[in-house]
């Protein structure tokens, strides 16, 4: 799969986001989890839309 940097973001964006989720799953918060978990993968699914990522 090649990966649009830019429209993905960084290394340490993403390790960042990474971090958050794991945070929430170690809070017990399922709403926090999910929230997290969806803000990380809005740049995937866009670059999907966009054709981005193939």
């Amino acid at each position: 799969m090649n990966r649009d940097t830019v429209t993905l973001g960084t290394f340490k964006e993403k390790a960042q986001e990474h971090l958050r989720i794991v945070q929430a799953l170690a809070e017990q918060d399922l709403d926090k989890t999910l929230g997290e978990f969806d803000n990380h993968m809005k740049a995937y699914i866009q670059a999907v839309k966009e054709g981005s990522l193939a």
